[in-house]
């Protein structure tokens, strides 16, 4: 059975956004994509992963 993580690491919602580290940092700093940490390592949860990929999909993303 496989079940779907609640949260990415970054390298993982990277591959799954299909961009490089410095746009998902740039997307965080601007606001864009929340990250949480726990024990000092970065995680994104995957509902912010769908949220975005709706945004982008819907043209909603502003530059």
């Amino acid at each position: 059975m496989s079940t779907t993580p609640k949260f990415l690491s970054v390298t993982d919602a990277c591959r799954v956004l299909g961009v490089g580290r410095t746009t998902l940092y740039k997307l965080n700093s601007l606001g864009k994509l929340k990250f949480s940490k726990l024990l000092g390592k970065t995680l994104i949860a995957a509902s912010e992963i769908e949220r975005l990929s709706t945004e982008i999909e819907a043209g909603e993303l502003a530059q």
